[in-house]
Formats: structure tokens, sequence, C-alpha cells
């Protein structure tokens, strides 16, 4: 977080960048220019891209399996804590590489349906189902189908190489070994 710091009396204290000073009587505080420049997307390097993509590939077929298995909790899980994550932060990236360095895309990515085309921001309001293992099977297919060409964007924008073949085998891998 990019924060400065502010002199009260004998004590220093550390300012996130959106504060904003209410009452100044000494003018202590008069430097402090409140901005959203901490919450401003930063951009990954290759090696957090490359990770992204691994991570988001190497998890979809657990979460497959788990629903081939009846395992609706663990499925739950997956979706949520590990594969719809990659997908959203990839998202977060490609709104931050198309937007600009003062792209914001609100806490909790509640505004990254802003910056990104509707059908992508589609997808990820879609991933998340009920406790409802063809509902969580739909959510994660949508997911596997979307992520390349997120994943692409953000390449293209950022100079990367996104591993085609990577998504490639793995998409197969999870519809040929866990088909619906």
């Amino acid at each position: 977080m990019c924060s400065s710091e502010a002199s009260a009396g004998s004590r220093r204290v550390t300012l996130e960048s959106a504060t904003a000073v209410l009452v100044d009587k000494d003018g202590q505080f008069a430097h402090v220019d409140p901005s959203d420049r901490d919450y401003w997307v930063k951009l990954p390097g290759g090696g957090a891209f490359r990770g992204c993509c691994n991570e988001f590939w190497w998890t979809a077929p657990y979460v497959a399996k788990a629903v081939a298995r009846g395992q609706t909790i663990a499925a739950l899980e997956l979706l949520g804590k590990v594969v719809r994550p990659q997908f959203a932060q990839m998202l977060t990236w490609l709104a931050g590489a198309n937007g600009g360095p003062a792209t914001t895309v609100g806490k909790h990515g509640t505004d990254v349906g802003a910056h990104v085309p509707a059908e992508l921001y589609g997808v990820l309001l879609a991933s998340y189902p009920r406790a409802d293992l063809a509902e969580i099977r739909l959510a994660l297919d949508e997911l596997v189908r979307a992520f390349p060409n997120v994943a692409q964007g953000v390449a293209n924008a950022l100079g990367y190489v996104y591993d085609a073949r990577e998504g490639e085998r793995a998409s197969a891998f999870l519809f040929s070994n866990f088909p619906v």
C-alpha cells in the first residue's frame, strides 16, 4: 500500500492515500492530499502472470473431479478459493492494462465490470453457483472457456507470452476425463 507519514506531535502516523483530514487545528496534516492511489490496479510481472495461469489450469480439473465424485463442498471450496480468484485476478489485470495506471476496480473488485467487456464480467458473475453439482460444473466450464481470452488479452497488453498450449492441454484433460 502506498502510504505517507505525518507527524502528530512526537509520534509518526502512517496514513493511507485516501485519508481525509477533517480537522487540523495545528496544521500538522496540511500536506495530506487524499487520493485513491493505494487502490490502483497493480499490474503483474511476468512471473505473477504465469503463476496465475498455472494455478488456474492446474486447479480447474480438481473442481471437475470433486463434482464427478459428488463432493459438493470440495468443489465449491476449490472453485471459490482458487479457480475463480485466479480468473478475477486476470480480469483485474485486464482492466488495469486497458484502463491505464490510475485504474481502480474497487474493494473486492466491485467495479471491475466497468472496465472489462460485459460478457467477461458476466462469466465472473455466473461463477457464483448454488451448492448444486450441475451449477458448479457449469460455472467451471464457463470459466475454463473464458480464461484463455482474458489471459491472452493481458499478455498482449503487457507484452507477455500466454502459454495457450497449457490451457488447451488442461481443458482437454478436464473435458475428456470428467465429461459433463
